[in-house]
């Protein structure tokens, strides 16, 4: 809790005193201001305003306690729009060229929190971000700043011309090299930037020429929860281009075991990067004999909406081959499908009618299967 009446004058000292006296100030604000009651009274009182001119003094000191501060600010969605209303933006692109490692670090970190808004993300690639965060990328010095450069490309990818610019500068590159030789995180954000950019159809096949796979491949089986479900994610993006890559670098494994023992974003995202490899009948064959309808099935009653469409999109196309058609059903599936006709989203209900009709009309056993169910009522 701010205790009253001292927010105030800590932010008229930040207007109106000397260099010394603001660093003074900013440094019990920097901690009144990691708590969401301070940082919301830090932006009513509009202390956003002489914050950010602090970002254009001269003193590394005085720089780095502003940079905590509006850090601090980011980490509430709100503040957001205030802080590049109030020009905050301009001097943190131009922290990027610091000398200062550390304020590099913490620049980048908080443009990753603001290039979380979509048009805060704009005007940082107007600012010059994006080149500026790949040299951090590149020549950081500190695993930190890697991760904060990283981070920040990442949430600037949600904008398609973002996305261009970042394959232009040559920022897939280097994402690909910090997903190879990174520490955990730094390959997890990297593994996250990648699957962002991937939304992009030329980006997709750079990433996947930028042998992208194999690390990727890496993180799916060693790496932690969240770093899994960034690489299934990416994987899931790139299947439809290197779909027989994934396979030759042994990504089924992997994504099978997620779908088996990951979470429920994990799952849904496995399920997707196998249905999407079941172009190749090779991976499809492999698939099956690996032990995935088991989990898929298991996907079907537990998922998420998304992951059960996923999961139902797989099947479907195993079904498309009848000789996988009786472990399909062996393994539970009527119910689950027909359930998700009922209740499944717009895909959802596409793909288990899609599954049920390839069951019914492989003979007449399974057909009076899926009727009993109740399939006809949808």
């Amino acid at each position: 809790m701010v205790k009253e009446g001292v927010m105030g004058p800590l932010i008229a000292i930040l207007r109106f005193d000397s260099v010394e006296g603001k660093k003074k100030a900013a440094r019990p604000l920097s901690n009144l201001t990691m708590h969401e009651e301070g940082a919301r009274e830090f932006v009513e009182m509009d202390g956003v305003v002489p914050l950010v001119a602090m970002l254009h003094e001269s003193g590394e000191d005085c720089k780095w306690l502003a940079t905590l501060i509006l850090l601090n600010l980011t980490c509430n969605n709100r503040n957001l729009v205030v802080i590049a209303q109030k020009g905050g933006i301009t001097p943190l692109v131009a922290m990027l060229s610091d000398k200062a490692e550390g304020l590099r670090q913490v620049a980048a970190e908080s443009l990753r929190n603001l290039g979380s808004n979509e048009d805060n993300a704009v005007e940082i690639a107007k600012k010059g971000g994006i080149s500026l965060l790949i040299t951090l990328l590149r020549e950081g010095g500190s695993s930190l700043s890697k991760e904060s450069a990283a981070a920040a490309l990442s949430n600037l990818a949600q904008v398609e011309a973002n996305r261009v610019e970042i394959a232009k500068k040559g920022g897939i590159g280097d994402l690909i090299e910090l997903l190879r030789k990174g520490n955990n995180k730094g390959k997890l954000r990297a593994a996250a930037a990648l699957y962002t950019l991937a939304f992009n159809e030329a980006n997709r096949t750079l990433i996947a020429r930028g042998d992208a796979v194999a690390p990727l491949i890496a993180l799916l089986r060693d790496g932690c929860d969240l770093g899994k479900i960034h690489a299934a994610a990416a994987l899931q993006m790139l299947a439809g281009v290197c779909s027989a890559e994934i396979r030759k670098k042994g990504g089924i494994a992997p994504l099978i075991a997620l779908l088996q023992d990951g979470d429920d974003a994990a799952k849904m995202n496995a399920a997707g990067a196998l249905h999407l490899m079941t172009c190749d009948t090779e991976n499809t064959a492999i698939m099956v004999n690996s032990g995935a309808i088991a989990p898929l099935v298991a996907l079907l009653r537990v998922g998420s909406s998304a992951g059960k469409s996923n999961a139902a999109a797989a099947l479907h196309a195993f079904s498309s081959e009848v000789k996988y058609i009786d472990e399909i059903v062996e393994k539970g599936s009527i119910p689950e499908l027909v359930a998700l006709l009922r209740n499944g989203c717009k895909e959802g209900k596409m793909h288990s009618a899609g599954v049920l009709g390839n069951i019914a009309s492989s003979n007449m056993e399974r057909r009076n299967a899926v009727l009993s169910e109740g399939a006809m009522d949808f």
